[in-house]
């Protein structure tokens, strides 16, 4: 089976490789555009790609269609604000979180590939560690209860809205507050639609939380790095099994994954850290699984290389490493 693997650069732009389920071979990339800042990008059901993405001074998000191994622009939304650091499509929505400024964009699809901005929301505040100067929302998603969650790295908050099927804010629900220096980066929706895994990348944390009506109420920390471990990390990406029975999360700086299996016993879940193996990588900043759910990769972006892990029963067992691979920062798989 030949699988299609896309990656945004902080070097050059968004690059494709292929990926051969039965010899584990990974091709040598092809670039298929110049996108400056290409940190993050989504992949909408008709296959299109919406990408942050800078031009001179402006920032926002630009949408490609790929055809012939090219991606050709449909469309731009630039402002003279930075480019998003997460993009989240949720449907009819396409969600644009700015690390940089503290805001987050909505859009709502207009047709087959146009969209447009229907609200902004800015937040104020701070943290209690150096990175925590000002606002960094860094990521946006739908709640199983179709609210809106805004997770602030620089605030330590979760920040809850009822939000209307157009992409209109409506009430504030709730802000949820996470323990000081937390840094909440992304999340992932447990199986039971109760629970949500917030990756704290200035922690190097993964807090398990309840969720119902708007409300959050943490039930269990763990550390996704060795206690003896005392030099820098940063949490990086957090995802689920196919199944949703373990979590992934890669650790830049330690330059590990963490394992951890998701166990439920009489309505309650926690987490089992089952194993931590190196990302045979420098500063690992994403991770995903391929289509066939038989294989974890790692996009390592200082080593500007990809790692490859079969998964077996949950755990990770390390195939290769592609190298020469430049700066990769997200990766998808598409169709």
């Amino acid at each position: 089976m030949k699988e299609n693997l896309i990656f945004g650069s902080y070097y050059h732009g968004i690059y494709m490789l292929r990926f051969d389920t039965d010899t584990m071979y990974l091709s040598n990339p092809v670039i298929l555009a110049d996108v400056a800042l290409a940190t993050y990008f989504d992949i909408s059901e008709t296959g299109n790609i919406y990408t942050a993405m800078a031009e001179k001074s402006k920032g926002g998000v630009g949408s490609y269609n790929l055809e012939k191994n090219r991606l050709t622009v449909l469309e731009k939304h630039l402002s003279f604000s930075p480019a998003p650091v997460h993009i989240n499509i949720q449907g009819e929505l396409l969600l644009a979180s700015n690390y940089n400024g503290g805001s987050l964009n909505i859009f709502k699809f207009s047709s087959k590939n146009r969209f447009e901005l229907t609200d902004i929301f800015i937040n104020n505040g701070v943290g209690t560690r150096p990175q925590q100067n000002t606002s960094h929302i860094h990521y946006s998603g739908l709640l199983p209860d179709n609210r809106l969650i805004v997770l602030d790295l620089g605030t330590d908050e979760a920040i809850i809205f009822d939000i209307s099927a157009t992409g209109k804010l409506l009430n504030l629900v709730n802000v949820y507050k996470f323990p000081n220096g937390f840094g909440p980066r992304h999340l992932c929706i447990a199986n039971d639609n109760c629970h949500i895994f917030v990756l704290g990348e200035l922690s190097s944390e993964v807090a398990v939380l309840r969720y119902a009506k708007g409300s959050l109420i943490l039930e269990q920390l763990v550390s996704t790095i060795p206690g003896n471990y005392l030099e820098y990390n940063g949490g990086g990406a957090i995802i689920l099994s196919a199944d949703k029975k373990f979590l992934y999360v890669s650790n830049r700086g330690h330059d590990s994954l963490s394992v951890f299996e998701i166990i439920y016993t009489s309505g309650n879940l926690t987490l089992d850290l089952v194993q931590n193996i190196s990302s045979f990588g420098e500063f690992p900043r994403d991770i995903a699984i391929d289509r066939a759910n038989k294989y974890l990769f790692s996009a390592n972006q200082k080593s500007s290389s990809i790692s490859i892990f079969e998964i077996i029963n949950g755990r990770l067992e390390y195939v290769t490493t592609k190298d020469n691979v430049d700066m990769p920062v997200c990766i998808k798989f598409i169709s």
